[in-house]
């Protein structure tokens, strides 16, 4: 179960719930990675024009992050069982809380798929 203020999020994919979290290390890596800054990629992601790179490497990172073991192709076979539209909403709401007032930061209830 998340810690919020510890900043983890419960997300669910393809009826699996699992605790995500972005720490800043991750954020520093994912903005390295994809060239972009991690505000660029929630907009982007918020206004639907996130790639599926985007997507694949922020879940890894938060899945990382909140404590489960799992590899790129793990994270490409969860988009793939969640579908893009769940995931998008799930990686929204991991960039919308990581992104937050950490004194505000509630538990949401987590995405169905």
């Amino acid at each position: 179960m998340a810690n919020p203020q510890k900043g983890e999020i419960d997300l669910e994919f393809a009826g699996k719930n699992y605790t995500c979290r972005l720490t800043i290390d991750s954020i520093l890596r994912i903005e390295d990675e994809l060239d972009c800054s991690i505000i660029e990629l929630a907009l982007d992601i918020s206004n639907v024009k996130g790639r599926l790179k985007h997507l694949a490497a922020v879940l890894y990172y938060g899945l990382r992050n909140g404590g489960n073991d799992v590899s790129r192709k793990d994270v490409n076979k969860i988009i793939e069982e969640s579908g893009i539209v769940i995931t998008s909403t799930n990686v929204a709401n991991l960039l919308s809380f990581a992104l937050s007032d950490p004194k505000e930061r509630s538990v949401g209830k987590p995405q169905k798929t």
